[in-house]
C-alpha cells in the first residue's frame, strides 16, 4: 500500500501548508493546456456557463480566472 497522497507524503503536504518547498514545487507546475473539447465547450455555452456549473478545470485550462468577472 502507497501512503502519499497525490505522490506527496503527510509530511510533504504539513511542510507545504506551512510555505515550505512543496508549494514551491506545487506553484511552478505548468498549467495544462486547454484541450479541443475545452474551446468547444466556451465557443458552445460562454464563459459564464461554465462558472454556472463551476467546471473549474475547464476554466484553469482556458486560463480563465477562477473568480467570475462580473
Amino acid at each position: 500500500m502507497n501512503n502519499t497522497i497525490f505522490g506527496y507524503s503527510w509530511e510533504q503536504i504539513s511542510r507545504a501548508q506551512q510555505g515550505g518547498k512543496l508549494a514551491d514545487l506545487i506553484r511552478d507546475q505548468p498549467k495544462a493546456k486547454a484541450t479541443a473539447k475545452d474551446l468547444a465547450m466556451l465557443s458552445e455555452h460562454g464563459a459564464a456557463w461554465l462558472y454556472d456549473q463551476q467546471l473549474f478545470g475547464i476554466i484553469d485550462r482556458l486560463g480563465l480566472p477562477f473568480e467570475q468577472p462580473k
